[in-house]
Formats: C-alpha cells, sequence, structure tokens
C-alpha cells in the first residue's frame, strides 16, 4: 500500500512540475521585451515633388524580419529602395517601432554639369554582394522646383 501511494504522489508532482513548466515558457515567450532587427526599405509611397510639409513625405515601405510594415521617416532626406535601415520594436509591440537609416546616401563618384539639359548628374556605383551596379541620376535645375529621374544601368 505504502509503494501505491507514492507512485500517486510521485505522478502528482511530476505532473505539477510538466504544468509549471509550460506556463512559465508561456509567460516567457509572452513577456514583453524590446527586440532590433536589420531591414531594408522596399518600396517608396510617395512623389519626389511631394512637398516636404506634407503627410505623405518620407513614407516607405520597410521589411524586416518576417514583417513588412508601412512607416515615416522623420529625418528631411529621400531615401532609395534597398537602403539599409535599423528597426527597434519596443515590447513586442508592433505599433511602436522606430526606424533609424544606417547610411543616409552613397556619395556620387562623380558630379557632371550638363549644359544643354541644364542639369546635374551624379554617378554612383553600388556595390551589392557579387554585382557592381552603375546609377546615374539627373536633377534638373529649374525655378522653382528640383525634378529628379533616377537611372538605373548594370555592368
Amino acid at each position: 500500500m505504502p509503494q501505491t501511494i507514492s507512485k500517486y504522489v510521485q505522478a502528482i508532482i511530476e505532473r505539477l512540475a510538466r504544468d509549471t513548466d509550460k506556463l512559465v515558457k508561456r509567460r516567457i515567450n509572452n513577456a514583453p521585451f524590446d527586440k532590433s532587427y536589420s531591414g531594408i526599405i522596399s518600396d517608396i509611397l510617395f512623389e519626389p515633388d511631394t512637398p516636404i510639409d506634407s503627410s505623405q513625405f518620407g513614407t516607405y515601405k520597410i521589411r524586416f524580419g518576417t514583417a513588412e510594415k508601412i512607416v515615416r521617416l522623420n529625418d528631411d532626406f529621400v531615401h532609395e529602395i534597398g537602403e539599409r535601415v535599423e528597426v527597434h520594436v519596443y515590447e513586442n509591440n508592433p505599433n511602436h517601432i522606430v526606424v533609424k537609416p544606417i547610411i543616409k546616401s552613397i556619395p556620387p563618384k562623380r558630379i557632371d554639369y550638363d549644359k544643354d539639359k541644364n542639369a546635374y548628374v551624379e554617378h554612383r556605383i553600388v556595390k551589392t554582394k557579387a554585382k557592381h551596379m552603375k546609377q546615374q541620376r539627373s536633377i534638373k535645375l529649374q525655378q522653382t522646383k528640383i525634378t529628379m529621374a533616377v537611372v538605373r544601368l548594370r555592368k
């Protein structure tokens, strides 16, 4: 009889330990904590001629981890698709994130002035894993606004 009781007590203790372990693991998995990701700008959601004071200016689609989110970068720069960003998610709350650009812009290798078109042309070389990409960006000079056209050339 005492062995049967000790088996029951042992079974109850093991069951209690398993249930406690499950509860602790569930609480840890749902606990609020900050998480940082490295991400990229996957889409630009405003036009180049959007005024800086508009609510649409600086709106981008950011891809990080397995998520994609629409955010507004308030640094008054126009960023490019593929530019790297740091994403900080506070307390597992996808509505409370902070995005910081890692690189503001790739500096041009050379800048030329095209007198016929009244425009500056910036020449950049972007290095990715195994490819070198040449980029040209033309900035037209007009009286009231600057228009930009980006042309990507592959080597």
